[in-house]
């Protein structure tokens, strides 16, 4: 990406108007120019996981899961949402991978004790893993 290097606030705008109008993984360069040249603020961040979010749910949807579980796992360091675990965690367990899935829906529920869905997931998995004493706490709750 061509720019002035002192226009960050430009780029910025730019980036936002694209997740705006809902083109996620075309923002993601724009946020990146400008993380890597150290002006990004906490908004810009924030902004950023969205857009890899955004990003992972349509490769998810597109059926493209490995790529979908890089963009979360990449919008998930920047910031761990409740939304975003549960959905590599759904992903996980899409993919037969029930530990992670496990440890994923654990952290939902630790997050959000109130999360119902994840809950009964939860309990589900731990329920086809044999995990049978540990599988009543999540279903109880």
């Amino acid at each position: 990406i061509e720019q002035d290097e002192s226009d960050f606030m430009l780029v910025t705008d730019r980036a936002n108007i694209l997740l705006k109008l809902g083109k996620p993984e075309e923002s993601l360069a724009w946020y990146e120019s400008v993380i890597e040249n150290g002006a990004a603020t906490a908004q810009v961040q924030q902004l950023y996981s969205i857009a890899l979010s955004q990003t992972a749910v349509a490769k998810d949807q597109a059926g493209d899961l490995e790529a979908a579980e890089e963009f979360y796992n990449k919008a998930i360091e920047i910031e761990g949402t409740e939304t975003r675990l549960f959905n590599r965690s759904y992903l996980y367990m899409r993919t037969e991978r029930l530990s992670e899935a496990i440890d994923g829906f654990s952290a939902v529920v630790e997050l959000n004790p109130g999360n119902i869905k994840a809950q009964a997931v939860l309990g589900t998995l731990m329920l086809q893993e044999g995990r049978f004493e540990e599988c009543l706490v999540p279903l109880q709750a």
